[in-house]
């Protein structure tokens, strides 16, 4: 291995692959978000696509409360509520 070469063994490389899927999602679901927002500026967004985007919205971010990184110095921890359902 040469200099600056990184070794990335099967597991770095499905990190890799998954990470990047999930930037796809997330670019994706932008789009739509901004989509849905052009709308209500408009007048045209459908009630429905709001409460699906807060449905997700709210997954997404319990998701990542369950998996944040421990507190640095740097970066203070910020607890969110979880969601109670209903």
């Amino acid at each position: 291995m040469g200099i600056g070469a990184v070794h990335q063994d099967h597991s770095t490389m499905k990190l890799i692959d998954t990470l990047q899927d999930e930037h796809v999602l997330i670019d994706r679901v932008l789009g739509s978000f901004r989509t849905y927002v052009d709308g209500l500026l408009d007048g045209t967004a459908d009630p429905d696509d709001g409460r699906r985007f807060a449905a997700f919205f709210t997954e997404f971010a319990g998701h990542f409360v369950c998996v944040r990184p421990p507190p640095s110095p740097r970066r203070p921890e910020v607890v969110l509520p979880r969601p109670t359902g209903g």
